[in-house]
């Protein structure tokens, strides 16, 4: 029995010791058991009468508001140090942050005498919320989450109690300042602007346009003056009318680690728009990262992000960025083409119409001849060599190339309804490619052969310029009341 009582004893101190632990422990961290026996309105303050609103973030740059009054007498908002310009703010964004962080209301209230704020990370908060006001100046300091989630430790002002809220609060303290600006449209009226440059890193691209007219949908038309003159093609027209439409709703910050991860203070790509006031707007891209392009540019000094489908045909190869054809026109625009072939040979290919070369009212003539000969399917033979001429494919572009224009292999003069005229000749470039002048100037361009001297057969859409003149000749003298079809040799 005396050695029971004496294995008793131990327990029972060891019991007590145990139980002593927990009280202290539960005192010392008794917020841990967070109890709802608010709520407590521990601060509400009028956004009219802010003076000024200030969050300071534990490793993040301050967040500092300020409010302004416009010429109207209205009342907005902008971030201190930042620009003054009431447009390039969101005043929405401003409104709701301040409408969530200068009203709060606590679930739990904790006597903080003895306890130690470090446990609740209030000795070194996470977020310091200071307003100011005519009245004075209010301030809310914001540590850790409970235990629990979904709430996070208080106090207000001079108050010595803790207090929950919930955690959203924290959220929004810590809210990117980028937010709260307005989304830029780059906004570019290309009425406005007399040059565009587009340079392409990778590549070395260097482009220069003009903004020349509008299409029958309303979008903007380009030419090319540099390196090379020619129009737009549409993969360009889109790009350039892409960019003049761009909308900016996404900005960011960059460490350094990340400008150098991305390359963006050496930028893929630059857009240059001069306008005819002297003013440039400057647009710089990084290359496309996971479906991103980062970018800076002169109408804003902030880093931003771009999605890949905001912009189309950045990368597109210079050929398809211009027009495919060396010197395209409508027959409506011209009233002749007068071609010279190497041997001196010379021929007139005369129109008149106000819609198609195949058109009943057109008047059509080779040489004098009328040359509105039809195949019994319905293509017209004047159509093939008005093609051959008004759609000879760019092969290329070779801007190193100095070749002379002397003994062209063809040479044809396009006389324009307006009086004006082009001259488009060929000298040999290889075996199977041509050299392209225009108007007695080296183009850069090269064509193949075959837009010259292909012959087609059956196929009257694969013509060159010389083999339609003679399939066009062919059809007026062997045609049969208007009807001629080429004979296939079966």
């Amino acid at each position: 029995m005396k050695s029971l009582k004496k294995l008793l004893v131990p327990i029972i101190i060891l019991a007590v010791l145990i139980i002593a632990t927990v009280i202290v422990f539960a005192v010392k961290n008794g917020s841990k058991d967070e109890v709802d026996n608010g709520p407590y309105q521990i601060l509400k303050v009028n956004a009219s009468d802010l003076v000024s609103f200030r969050v300071d973030r534990k490793g993040k740059e301050p967040l500092s508001i300020i409010p302004l009054t416009n010429d109207e007498g209205e009342r907005y908002y902008i971030l201190e140090g930042d620009s003054t310009d009431e447009a390039s703010y969101s005043q929405d964004s401003f409104n709701s942050f301040l409408l969530v962080l200068l009203d709060f209301n606590a679930d739990t209230k904790i006597d903080s005498s003895n306890v130690n704020l470090a446990d609740y990370g209030l000795a070194d908060p996470e977020c310091k919320i200071t307003v100011s006001t005519a009245s004075g100046v209010r301030t809310v300091i914001i540590g850790n989450d409970t235990v629990s989630g979904g709430k996070c430790y208080v106090m207000v002002d001079n108050d010595t109690n803790i207090y929950t809220i919930p955690t959203a609060k924290k959220s929004f303290c810590l809210y990117d300042d980028l937010k709260f600006y307005q989304s830029i449209s780059l906004g570019i009226d290309y009425d406005d602007v007399s040059k565009i440059t587009i340079e392409r890193t990778r590549d070395n691209l260097k482009l220069e346009c003009v903004p020349e007219e509008y299409d029958e949908t309303g979008a903007n038309l380009f030419n090319i003056t540099s390196p090379v003159n020619a129009k737009a093609g549409a993969y360009l027209t889109r790009l350039l009318n892409d960019l003049g439409g761009l909308e900016i709703a996404a900005f960011t910050t960059l460490s350094d680690e990340e400008l150098e991860e991305y390359n963006i203070l050496n930028p893929g790509y630059h857009f240059s728009f001069e306008k005819t006031n002297g003013e440039v707007v400057d647009l710089y891209l990084s290359e496309l990262h996971n479906g991103v392009f980062y970018g800076y540019g002169s109408f804003t000094n902030d880093y931003f992000m771009i999605s890949s489908q905001q912009i189309n045909y950045i990368d597109s190869p210079i050929m398809d960025l211009i027009y495919p054809y060396v010197c395209y026109f409508s027959v409506t625009d011209v009233k002749k083409i007068t071609c010279t072939l190497e041997d001196g040979y010379e021929f007139e290919f005369t129109f008149e119409t106000k819609d198609s070369i195949s058109s009943s009212d057109a008047k059509v003539h080779l040489d004098g001849r009328d040359a509105k000969i039809f195949s019994s399917s319905g293509r017209c033979y004047a159509a093939i060599l008005f093609e051959a001429f008004a759609c000879v494919d760019i092969g290329g572009i070779e801007l190193e190339a100095t070749p002379t224009l002397s003994n062209p292999v063809l040479s044809y003069k396009v006389h324009y309804n307006d009086y004006t005229s082009k001259v488009i000749s060929f000298v040999p470039r290889d075996s199977s490619s041509y050299y392209c002048f225009i108007n007695d100037e080296y183009s850069g361009y090269y064509v193949y052969a075959r837009e010259l001297f292909n012959d087609g057969g059956t196929d009257t859409y694969a013509y060159g310029i010389v083999p339609a003149y003679d399939l066009a000749n062919l059809a007026i003298d062997n045609d049969l009341n208007g009807i001629y079809d080429i004979e296939t040799g079966d």
